[in-house]
């Protein structure tokens, strides 16, 4: 009996944000997506960088890949996104999908600001298409070249900052995700963010349907962790996610390792809580 082919609808756009940095953003992109990637593995998940420090491409492998390349085949967002053009699509060891950063978008504001509705430039790239440079995995029989139609899950690392680019992401999402480092000055900014979003969702985007805040590097023994959580429970609690992601230096190794904390350590406990999160956010799918 004929395998009957698998079919694939974006309807997850999940933007991970905030204006301070060392807070876990890249962290959590890249272990959420791996969540999805074990929770449902016949579903494609597709990752964006616009952090000007890829980190989050560094992971997934493209430092390695892009040598491999031609130098016309070394696209990143900025290209696509400099020249309103489709994205460009690679794929990591682990099966994750993901359109690599630049340390040009550290400039991309200039470009941006001369396009018309600067924050909506991501998402008229993302509507142009894709260039398949996936390597086979996806196949250019099966592939439609439409995002919204290949891919079932996008998430998207934020720059630390509010750039125009933090705000293209802004206005592609259909849930905004805040991390916050519970032991730093991180929460102050909440709720600048929450509005800036909320302006967004008026102006743009009435697909930004959840807004949620996410505590991470959590050490519950500390007292400003705990006076931080009272503080968060007391003044977002409706956005509030209810696991808090626990600090581990499980998910350092496996950083260092070029992996996520879900393949290198499932049983600790920042994955679980990692896992807890994802079923929160994406387990009706």
């Amino acid at each position: 009996m004929e395998e009957k082919t698998m079919k694939h609808q974006l309807n997850d756009v999940l933007s991970v944000t905030n204006f301070k940095g060392g807070v876990g953003k890249t962290t959590t992109v890249q272990t959420l997506a791996a969540c999805l990637h074990k929770m449902y593995p016949q579903k494609r998940v597709i990752v964006t960088d616009l952090d000007p420090q890829c980190n989050l491409s560094f992971l997934l492998g493209w430092n390695d890949l892009r040598k491999t390349l031609p130098e016309y085949a070394r696209m990143t967002i900025y290209d696509a996104m400099t020249k309103v053009a489709k994205i460009p699509v690679y794929t990591s060891p682990s099966g994750i999908f993901y359109v690599p950063g630049s340390a040009e978008m550290q400039n991309i504001d200039v470009s941006l600001f001369g396009q018309n509705i600067p924050r909506l430039v991501l998402a008229k790239c993302v509507m142009q298409g894709y260039f398949n440079m996936t390597n086979g995995a996806i196949d250019e029989k099966e592939a439609t070249g439409n995002v919204f139609e290949d891919f079932d899950f996008m998430l998207i690392d934020c720059p630390p900052s509010l750039s125009q680019s933090t705000c293209n992401a802004m206005a592609m999402a259909t849930t905004l995700l805040v991390p916050i480092q519970m032991e730093g000055l991180s929460v102050t900014g909440v709720g600048s963010i929450l509005e800036q979003a909320k302006q967004i969702k008026k102006e743009l985007n009435p697909n930004l349907a959840n807004m949620l805040l996410l505590p991470t590097m959590v050490n519950s023994q500390l007292v400003i962790t705990n006076e931080l959580q009272d503080f968060l429970e007391n003044n977002f609690e409706d956005s509030l996610i209810p696991t808090p992601i626990h600090r581990s230096v499980k998910v350092a190794e496996a950083q260092t390792r070029m992996t996520d904390v879900i393949n290198y350590a499932p049983s600790c406990r920042a994955a679980e809580d990692y896992m807890k999160v994802a079923e929160t956010i994406f387990g009706d799918e």
